[in-house]
């Protein structure tokens, strides 16, 4: 009885030592995984950077050639239409009818005529 018992006691010994052998192989296998892991997502990273900081001297020279070229005016006379000519026998009789509509709807739809054919000579 006592060979039995003490068989017993070393398949039990055994089987926890095989037991505790198993759990940190695969503890280490985790550890390994998530340091793979990890190394790749730092690798990802760094690719990802030497991309975006690739970009950015196109993206800073897009930016200065349109902002540049935003404030250049179209020699083909833009949006505005020619304005007309008038005469300063025909500039004094309109300026004496604007005093006379000084106050109402209609003159100040002529002021402001006059300030965008002002802007469209600019």
């Amino acid at each position: 009885m006592t060979t039995a018992i003490l068989v017993g006691l070393f398949l039990v010994v055994l089987y926890a030592a095989v037991k505790m052998l198993i759990a940190d192989a695969y503890d280490r296998g985790r550890r390994e995984e998530v340091l793979r892991r990890a190394d790749l997502q730092a690798k990802l990273k760094e690719i990802q950077t030497n991309v975006v900081m690739a970009q950015k001297p196109w993206t800073i020279l897009f930016l200065i050639l349109t902002t540049a070229l935003s404030s250049c005016q179209s020699t083909s006379g833009g949006s505005c239409p020619p304005l007309a000519q008038y005469s300063l026998a025909q500039q004094r009789a309109v300026a004496s009818e604007l005093r006379r509509l000084r106050g109402t709807p209609t003159g100040q739809f002529i002021v402001d005529y006059g300030k965008l054919r002002a802007a469209c000579r600019l």
